[in-house]
């Protein structure tokens, strides 16, 4: 089990159950796999229900497309990255569905179609270029708007949205940061990758230094009771690790109180796509860098 895999308390009691029927069963199928291919599986499974925030033994077909959505447009993930992410997941109810010991009964990803992957990509390229919006970076004068808009908790968000323009790191990494991936003194931090074990080092600039000092030492993190038994930097009044979910609400949330969120447009299911979000500022990153 790998450094970034989300542990069990963050999880419904059915999906663990899930989860570990399938590794034992995987495990002892593909003996000849490396444990670092083990722990990836069981990490994007994992990452796949925290996401969907219900029982693996619900998710439906619509979870899935959701889900094939938000990778794409909110995480901003390479369609070849969204098709590894898919192949696990379709393989856990695929298989599950078949075996008796685990506890699936129906298999969602039955009425999903690899062809949908294109259509989607068109889709959301045509949409957006219709718009004449494409992901573009935010201002550094937008940025700052967006830092000094946060909602409450102020410093946590502050600091998260400050740290996300800064680095370049997706929602999801923002999460799995613990404290044991930070070097206070040299400003870096071990981001660990869903495709390796392997991190890769970022650095945060000086200015932040302060702000991480006072979410981390000054009293405001420790507010949580979710504080005191988590190793994660980032804390949520009621769970011990931040979702994406969250990263990205935060983000949404920013924009609109700073008055620089914009509408994109309305995919098919009916939900608005923005222009700022956590992927933006990803963006941002990758321009300004």
């Amino acid at each position: 089990m790998s450094s970034t895999t989300i542990s069990d308390e963050d999880l419904p009691d059915e999906s663990v159950a899930v989860i570990e029927a399938y590794m034992r069963q995987y495990r002892t199928a593909k003996r000849k796999n490396t444990d670092a291919t083990f722990s990836t599986r069981e990490d994007q499974i994992r990452d796949f229900a925290a996401w969907v925030d219900k029982p693996l033994t619900e998710v439906t077909t619509a979870d899935i497309r959701e889900w094939i959505t938000h990778l794409h447009v909110a995480e901003g993930y390479a369609p070849t990255t969204i098709q590894t992410k898919y192949e696990a997941i379709s393989r856990l109810f695929r298989r599950g569905e078949k075996l008796s010991t685990v506890p699936l009964d129906t298999d969602p990803t039955d009425d999903f179609e690899r062809k949908e992957y294109d259509v989607f990509d068109a889709d959301t390229k045509k949409q957006l270029e219709s718009d004449g919006d494409r992901i573009h970076p935010l201002t550094a004068e937008e940025v700052e708007a967006l830092a000094n808009n946060v909602p409450s908790p102020r410093v946590r968000n502050e600091l998260l949205i400050r740290l996300l323009a800064q680095t370049g790191i997706r929602a999801h990494e923002a999460g799995k940061i613990k404290f044991e991936h930070i070097d206070f003194d040299e400003r870096t931090i071990k981001i660990y990758s869903d495709k390796t074990e392997k991190p890769r080092t970022v650095a945060y600039q000086p200015n932040l230094s302060t702000l991480m000092d006072i979410w981390v030492n000054g009293g405001n993190r420790e507010v949580f009771s979710s504080a005191e038994d988590s190793h994660y930097l980032f804390v949520t009044r009621k769970k011990g690790r931040i979702s994406n979910d969250v990263v990205n609400s935060v983000v949404k949330k920013a924009a609109e109180n700073a008055g620089i969120q914009e509408v994109l447009y309305v995919d098919q299911r009916g939900s608005k796509r923005y222009r700022v979000t956590a992927h933006a500022l990803r963006h941002t990153f990758g321009v300004h860098a």
